[in-house]
């Protein structure tokens, strides 16, 4: 019984390789197709990981993505990864206004990724007098 056990196991790690090109492209398929499904998920993990309250729905990410845009830049969501890179720097992010205050609805927002990482160190205050000093001419002031 151990030997067919073990012959099972060594079938399905040859099929789980052998199919892999075809797995992940069904994966990057459904990330593009689902991406409020995605946003949730993940944001549940991190706040379970890390204690903090989860109370949005599924529902608030799908109608906060149907906007089509940053709450914070207007920019527009790209879900393509440019060439070479490993991120969307402007696919959708859930951004915590306030770090450690949890994921709830007023605590949250659809960013751009790349604010969101920018906001990750610095403060809001801060990344929008860089958005500036790029460009004062920019309609983000202080």
């Amino acid at each position: 019984r151990a030997k067919n056990l073990e012959q099972c196991k060594a079938k399905c790690r040859e099929d789980y390789w052998k199919n892999a090109p075809a797995r992940r492209e069904y994966n990057r398929i459904w990330k593009i197709s689902n991406p409020h499904q995605l946003l949730f998920t993940c944001a549940k993990r991190r706040a379970k990981k890390a204690k903090l309250p989860f109370e949005i729905t599924l529902g608030w990410g799908e109608e906060k993505l149907k906007a089509g845009v940053c709450e914070i830049t207007n920019i527009p969501f790209d879900y393509l990864k440019p060439a070479g890179c490993t991120r969307r720097p402007f696919g959708p992010s859930i951004d915590q206004k306030i770090p450690g205050k949890g994921y709830t609805m007023e605590n949250t927002q659809v960013v751009v990724w790349m604010y969101n990482q920018a906001k990750n160190e610095f403060s809001h205050e801060d990344v929008m007098r860089l958005v500036t000093a790029l460009n004062p001419k920019s309609e983000y002031l202080l």
